[in-house]
């Protein structure tokens, strides 16, 4: 990879098994998730994804090196979070025209 360190997000994704959890508390449950494990950025960026999970044996977390992984590696790794970004966005606009109802 040609970007430095520094210039490279390290990507950390959580898959949060929610077990039975209501759907409706789902939300409010990955946004405190969100706020305990809210990392200092320091020298090294870090994208942080949450993503609930159901039926699994137990929650996980994924770690992505972006200085690790080949140029092609790197850029389907971006262009998948880029696409997780927008769903989340419309996730997040859907919620808040619910409850605007």
């Amino acid at each position: 990879m040609n970007k430095s360190t520094a210039e490279t997000p390290l990507i950390v994704v959580f898959y949060i098994e929610v077990g039975d959890m209501a759907a409706s508390d789902i939300h409010q449950f990955m946004q405190q998730l969100k706020n305990m494990v809210a990392s200092e950025e320091g020298s090294h960026k870090v994208l942080q994804y949450f993503i609930p999970t159901r039926h699994q044996p137990h929650s996980r977390v994924e770690c992505i090196n972006p200085t690790m992984v080949s140029p092609d590696e790197y850029a389907k790794i971006a262009e998948a979070m880029g696409k997780l970004e927008t769903i989340m966005a419309e996730f997040e606009k859907e919620r808040a025209v619910q409850s605007d109802r």
